[in-house]
């Protein structure tokens, strides 16, 4: 298991946005691993674990994807399902270094 700290891209290219991804600390966000929003982009808490941060940021894209696809709150199952899919993996052909980090985590960890 490596124990360096993930090394997270710069920001991710959802549909036609690119949203930032930072690291920011716990006092920022207290009570969650993650978050998205629109301004913001994506944030992870500092000092996750490796396979913890990548699932945390795995998590926070499908929310970007969620409002990039225009999904509305109320959605059928399979609806969701190929939007997401869709859309994730758009994400990953736009953003190559995702799928190395991904692979790398795998491997290492």
């Amino acid at each position: 298991m490596s124990t360096s700290r993930l090394v997270l891209p710069d920001s991710i290219k959802v549909g036609p946005y690119d949203y930032p991804v930072r690291r920011v600390s716990t006092d920022e966000l207290p009570d969650v691993r993650g978050d998205f929003c629109t301004d913001a982009g994506i944030r992870i808490v500092r000092g996750l674990r490796r396979k913890v941060a990548l699932e945390t940021l795995q998590h926070e894209i499908f929310h970007a994807i969620w409002y990039s696809y225009n999904l509305p709150s109320k959605c059928k199952e399979e609806d969701a399902v190929s939007i997401i899919s869709t859309g994730y993996m758009a994400v990953l052909l736009d953003n190559p270094s995702l799928w190395a980090l991904m692979k790398e985590v795998i491997k290492h960890d």
